[in-house]
């Protein structure tokens, strides 16, 4: 999706709180040519990746998962979602943070 996207921004808006609790140090900057991804359980988004490509693979800077859903359902509902649209093809890889603040 895009940075200016209404659906980023109705995500964004009652997260913000949490975010900024949660990962008090990072800044969205999602104006640097990073992609966005959103994360839906039906049509209810449920997380967020942010992150850029780099040599054929995908380094994500930031994920994160609303309220009531185990981030690592959120990661693998995306990471599965990726594979079925041909990223994780031979010589590329999915970089994801996993050292974060709860």
């Amino acid at each position: 999706i895009g940075q200016s996207d209404a659906v980023l921004n109705r995500f964004l808006n009652p997260h913000s709180d949490d975010i900024e609790r949660r990962f008090p140090e990072y800044s969205l900057n999602i104006g640097d040519g990073s992609e966005i991804y959103m994360v839906y359980s039906g049509n209810e988004p449920i997380g967020l990746f942010i992150g850029r490509e780099e040599g054929g693979s995908l380094r994500i800077s930031f994920g994160y998962s609303a309220p009531g859903y185990k981030y690592s359902e959120v990661v693998l509902r995306f990471m599965t979602e990726l594979k079925e649209n041909g990223y994780t093809s031979r010589g590329s890889e999915i970089i994801m943070p996993f050292k974060r603040s709860i």
